[in-house]
């Protein structure tokens, strides 16, 4: 699996996922983000994250 590379995320989407690892910021999750947050979650091994973000997209 090719890992994500924090210089190709946009800096909006690093911000997301930095508050996401605080326990906020779920309200800013949109279709367009969901799938590179989930990278950055499994990259960095936060799977609760993971499956959250999971979660998300499937409803």
């Amino acid at each position: 699996m090719k890992h994500t590379d924090d210089s190709q995320v946009p800096g909006e989407t690093l911000a997301i996922y930095a508050r996401l690892q605080k326990g906020e910021g779920r309200e800013d999750v949109t279709e367009a983000n969901v799938a590179t947050l989930m990278k950055l979650a499994e990259r960095d091994g936060h799977t609760i994250l993971q499956e959250e973000l999971r979660e998300w997209r499937a409803n």
